[in-house]
């Protein structure tokens, strides 16, 4: 399977443009192929984010800071997540502000 990335985002989208345009940037440097999905983007996510999830080898998952001192706020995210490790996928998740890499 080829390497491309999907990144998960659930910021408004005002807030949103500016951290994903970053991760956009690096992706058209590396010449990797990736996928921008957010909540408010499709009518059923659910079924969007798992069929992204299968599609991409990494996952990005970006959070607020609300979502990352506690998950259960998003149930969304918290879904996601959880699908992409149970996938076995790479994983890369960020908090917004600084962008903090998380463990």
């Amino acid at each position: 399977m080829e390497s491309s990335a999907v990144v998960f985002c659930s910021f408004n989208k005002k807030t949103r443009a500016e951290i994903v345009s970053f991760f956009e940037e690096i992706f058209k440097t590396a010449r990797l192929p990736y996928a921008i999905l957010d909540s408010q983007d499709y009518k059923t996510p659910d079924e969007k984010a798992k069929e992204a999830i299968e599609k991409h080898p990494i996952a990005i998952m970006i959070f607020t800071k609300k979502e990352a001192s506690n998950p259960s706020e998003s149930d969304w995210v918290k879904k996601e997540l959880g699908r992409a490790a149970q996938a076995g996928k790479i994983i890369g998740a960020f908090v917004e502000d600084t962008i903090e890499k998380i463990d």
